[in-house]
C-alpha cells in the first residue's frame, strides 16, 4: 500500500503542473484550471484501487479528464463565455494539439526563452527567480539600485508573458516552478 500511495504522490508531482497547462489551453483562467486539476486528481485517488499502476494510461485518464472537465465548466458558465473564441487559442507552434508538456519541458521552455534577453535581465532572472534572492542582495551583486531590479522583473515578466501568452501566463508558470 505504501508504494501506491508513493507512485500517487510522484505522479501528482510530475504532471500537476503539465495539466493546468493542459487546461488552460481550454480556459482562460488560471484559478479555475488549478481547481479543475485538483478535482481531477482527487477523483483519482479515490479510484486509485482501481488502476492498473502503467503510467500510459494514468496520464491518458488525467488528460481526459482534465479536457471532458474544462468542457463541463464551459457548459455550466456558458453564459459567461464566447465559446467560438475560447476554443481557437493558438498554440506554441512546437505543440501538437494533444501533447502534454512535462514541468522539465516547460522548464527548458522557459529556460530557452530567457536566453533571448538581454545579459542583464538574464542575470537578474536566475538570481531573482531561481536563486530566489532578495532584491537587496540581486542590487548589491550587480552593483545597481534596487528599483533597477524591480523595472529588470516586470521586463522579464513582460516579456515571458508575451512569449508564452498562449500556454500559460508567466506569474502562475513561475508560481508552480517554484512550489
Amino acid at each position: 500500500m505504501h508504494n501506491r500511495e508513493e507512485l500517487f504522490k510522484e505522479i501528482y508531482q510530475l504532471y500537476y503542473a503539465p495539466l493546468c497547462v493542459w487546461a488552460r489551453r481550454y480556459i482562460d483562467d488560471v484559478t479555475t484550471c488549478q481547481d479543475i486539476v485538483s478535482e481531477v486528481f482527487a477523483r483519482l485517488w479515490f479510484r486509485w484501487n482501481t488502476f492498473f499502476l502503467q503510467e500510459e494510461k494514468i496520464v491518458s485518464f488525467l488528460k481526459v479528464s482534465v479536457r471532458n472537465e474544462c468542457f463541463k465548466y464551459y457548459r455550466k458558465h456558458k453564459e459567461e463565455f464566447h465559446l467560438e473564441d475560447s476554443f481557437q487559442m493558438p498554440l506554441e507552434k512546437s505543440m501538437e494539439p494533444d501533447q502534454l508538456l512535462t514541468l522539465d519541458e516547460l522548464y527548458g521552455l522557459l529556460l530557452e526563452a530567457v536566453k533571448e534577453l538581454p545579459e542583464n535581465l538574464q542575470k537578474v532572472f536566475y538570481q531573482s527567480f531561481m536563486q530566489e534572492k532578495k532584491q537587496e542582495e540581486i542590487a548589491r551583486a550587480m552593483d545597481v539600485s534596487v528599483r533597477t531590479v524591480q523595472r529588470n522583473r516586470v521586463k522579464i515578466i513582460r516579456f515571458l508573458n508575451e512569449k508564452f501568452k498562449d500556454v500559460m501566463p508567466v506569474i502562475a508558470f513561475l508560481t508552480i516552478l517554484s512550489s
